[in-house]
Order: structure tokens, then C-alpha cells, then sequence
């Protein structure tokens, strides 16, 4: 193979690396969500098109593709008819920071040390409201009229903190004067986010929730091949030779079934699929050239157990939440209130002989069973207004927990005898 080879198959991979590794990233097709796509350009045709304010929440689990979803709706318009303003929650962790996004957006410079009280002062006059000495607030009539779309990803990060529903409130408060159309866009993990709302958001709320569904496996097929898919024209004939022998190798039956066992039994975001792009590249040399089933079914034969590889990473306490839960009757086939887990089993466990520390606190339990539910260790049904999950049951083999657990030997060996001796 000469040096131009494998510079190509280098060229193809960093195509793929970049693509997977952008947070921004929008793909050049939709694969799943189709009816939320059509609900959602219905909201944009009204804030783009027709110049409304609308609202809305786009409620699903962590790393779904709420935020990819949204960015491909706006692709579908001429972005010189709107300017959004995207931001998390997360990182953007008080008013005045999310803000100074929207300024920034808007192309309004906030002189350093400015409170967020000008922030926001600067920000209307942009926009075309102006406050007069009394506070009375006025609205000044624009030649062109650019709608703002806010989008805040990871809403719950906002609602946890009662005192940060200001933004909300201020935004809200901004999309009802008519100089300048503003939308507000949330994405949310939790559906129940609604009844978290204060009442002054409430009330000029629209509550339109988008619920965005569990992709099929066929979905998570398609958008594997889609993400190692490289430009047909690519290096004279290999693009093309490349995207065929990719597709070929992934209808292949063997490859479809472990594939569904190994991944999509536990895996249904594509974020966690990434790890097994990359492995799959990792292979990909002068000696294979292009992406075959052999090369995918060597990954699942010399791969550690995906569950296997979750349940090492947990510390002993979020072991000991997992494991009393395991404990209680049906709890992988039926829904199991929180209050039967921590004021029964876990209390129960930590009276115990067996126990390795005092019973840690309700918040604290609350937080394991957050993360425990984001790797697919167990599921949740609902929370209440204080945050507490309803009802949780386990998404994994108790076979596995024990496995894992005898195997482990950062686990406290009280801890072990305590798991393996009720689960055999």
C-alpha cells in the first residue's frame, strides 16, 4: 500500500472522529423521530414564518438526541430569518452568565462588571422596548423584525434551584411584547418538569410538551451507518467502496443479533454507541481497508461485558443501594416504590451485620438512583414534587450484580457476602 492509501483511510477516519466528537454536530438526515420533527417545525413555521412567540418543552431521557433533533428542525430554515440562542443549564449555571449568551448572540456588547440588571436593560432596548424613569415599558416599532428562538438544554438543572426560574421568568415575560417575536425552546429529562414550575411561569407557560420516543433497533442500525459513512466522491472510488462494504456489514444477520443482545438490549442513545465506532476504526489499516463483518464480530468476541463494565465502575455505596434494591421481591419485573427501598430494605440493611456504613441520606440515595437510572442500571416510572422516584425496578440480570460484586475487590468483602449469599 502506497503512502496516498493511507492517507485516505486517515483522511476517512478523522471524517467519522470529528463527527462523532462535535457537540454541535446536525446530521445530514433524520433517522427516527419523525413525528416530533413535523411537531416541532410546526412550532418554528409559528415563530419563524408566521413571527408568533411559542413555547415548548422536548422532554426525553439523557443523551436521546433532544438537542440534535431541535438544531436539525433549524437547519431547515434560512438562518437569516431567525437567531437562536442555545445554552445548557449545566454550564451556564446562573442568570447573569445565560444572559450575556443571549446578548453576545443578539452581537450586543456588555462592558465587563455590568449586573445583570443592565444585562437584561440592554438586551430590550436591542429588541425594542425602552423603560422610561417611572419603569413603564414601552415598545418602539421595528423596520425588520428578526424572531429569537432561546433554546436551554438540561432545564432540570434550572428547576432544582427555585431561585434560578427568574431566567425562565424573564424570558417568558420578554416573548409577550410585540416588537420582536421571542420563542423559548427547553429540553428536559424528566417529563414531570411541568409541576416543578412556579406559578408566574405557569401562567404564561403554553405547556406544549414533545415526548421524544425510545428509537427502534432498526433506527440504531441505521444511524451506525449513517455516523461511519463517508462522502461517495471521497478519494476517487473508496468513498463509495467504503459505504457499501459498511451497509454490507451491518445487515449481516450474525452482526445484527449481538449487536441487539450486546448493546441495544441496554443501549437505546447513540452516544453510548460511539465507543464501538471507535473500536471499530481502531481496526481499519493497510491490512483492512474497509469495514467488515468479521471486523465488527471480532469487537463483540474480545469485548468485556458492557453491564459488566458499568457495574465495576459504581462505588460501594452506589453497589449497596443497587444491591438492597436487588433484595426486595420482583424488583426486576415489577415497579418497586422508593419509600419500600429506603425506609425498608436499605434501613433494614443498615442494622445489619452486614452493613459497611450508617444509611446514607434520602438526598444522597436519591442522586445513586439518578446515576443508576442514567447508565440503565434501573428504571424509574415518575418523581413527586420533592424529587423523590415513585417507583424504580432493575434493568439488568441479578445474575450480573453477582457476578460482578464476587469479582470486584474494591468491594468491602461484608458487602459481597451480604449480596452473593441472598441472590444464589
Amino acid at each position: 500500500m502506497d503512502n496516498n492509501q493511507i492517507s485516505i483511510i486517515d483522511q476517512a477516519k478523522r471524517i467519522i472522529v470529528d463527527r462523532i466528537s462535535n457537540p454541535l454536530y446536525i446530521p445530514d438526515s433524520l433517522i427516527g423521530y419523525e413525528t416530533e420533527f413535523k411537531t416541532i417545525c410546526e412550532k418554528l413555521n409559528d415563530a419563524i414564518i408566521k413571527k408568533k412567540s411559542v413555547s415548548c418543552l422536548v422532554s426525553g431521557p439523557r443523551s436521546c438526541g433532544k438537542s440534535i433533533l431541535i438544531r436539525y428542525c433549524l437547519s431547515k430554515y434560512n438562518k437569516e430569518d431567525y437567531t437562536a440562542v442555545e445554552f445548557s443549564a449545566v454550564t451556564h449555571f446562573n442568570d447573569n452568565l445565560a444572559f450575556k449568551e443571549i446578548a453576545k448572540a443578539l452581537n450586543i456588547k456588555i462592558e465587563r462588571g455590568e449586573s445583570i440588571f443592565d444585562t437584561i436593560e440592554e438586551i430590550k432596548k436591542a429588541l425594542g422596548f425602552i423603560t422610561n424613569d417611572d419603569g413603564i415599558t414601552s415598545v418602539v416599532k421595528r423596520q425588520k423584525v428578526i424572531p429569537v428562538i432561546v433554546i436551554i438544554n438540561e432545564l432540570d438543572e434550572i428547576i432544582k434551584n427555585g431561585a434560578k426560574q427568574n431566567l425562565l421568568y424573564s424570558i417568558l415575560d420578554l416573548s409577550h411584547y410585540k416588537s420582536t417575536p421571542i420563542s423559548f425552546i427547553g429540553t428536559s429529562a424528566h417529563h414531570e418538569i411541568l409541576d416543578l414550575f412556579e406559578k408566574r411561569i405557569k401562567s404564561r407557560f403554553t405547556q406544549e410538551m414533545i415526548l421524544i420516543p425510545k428509537l427502534s433497533f432498526n433506527n440504531i442500525v441505521n444511524i451506525m451507518i449513517s455516523l461511519l459513512s463517508i462522502p461517495s466522491k471521497f478519494g476517487d472510488k473508496f468513498g463509495e467502496k467504503w459505504n457499501k462494504s459498511l451497509t454490507t456489514a451491518f445487515v449481516d444477520k450474525n452482526v445484527t443479533t449481538l449487536l441487539c443482545k450486546n448493546y441495544y438490549h441496554l443501549f437505546t442513545r447513540v452516544p453510548y454507541y460511539h465507543n464501538l465506532i471507535l473500536d471499530i476504526l481502531d481496526l481499519i489499516d493497510e491490512n483492512n481497508l474497509f469495514i467488515t463483518s468479521d471486523i465488527i464480530l471480532s469487537i463483540f468476541k474480545n469485548k468485556v461485558d458492557p453491564i459488566a463494565t458499568m457495574l465495576y465502575t459504581l462505588t460501594p455505596l452506589e453497589y449497596t443501594i443497587l444491591g438492597c434494591l436487588s433484595k426486595i421481591p420482583n424488583s426486576q419485573d415489577e415497579y418497586i416504590s422508593f419509600s419500600n427501598l429506603y425506609d425498608g430494605e436499605y434501613k433494614r440493611y443498615s442494622e445489619s451485620y452486614f452493613k459497611t456504613a450508617d444509611q446514607a441520606k434520602k438526598t444522597t440515595t436519591i442522586q445513586i438512583i439518578q446515576k443508576l437510572i442514567s447508565l440503565g442500571i434501573i428504571q424509574a416510572q415518575s418523581k413527586n414534587e420533592l424529587g423523590e422516584f415513585i417507583k424504580i425496578k432493575i434493568s439488568i440480570s441479578l445474575d450480573s450484580i453477582k457476578n460482578c460484586a464476587s469479582n470486584n475487590k474494591s468491594l468491602p468483602s461484608a458487602l459481597v457476602k451480604y449480596i452473593t449469599e441472598w441472590l444464589q
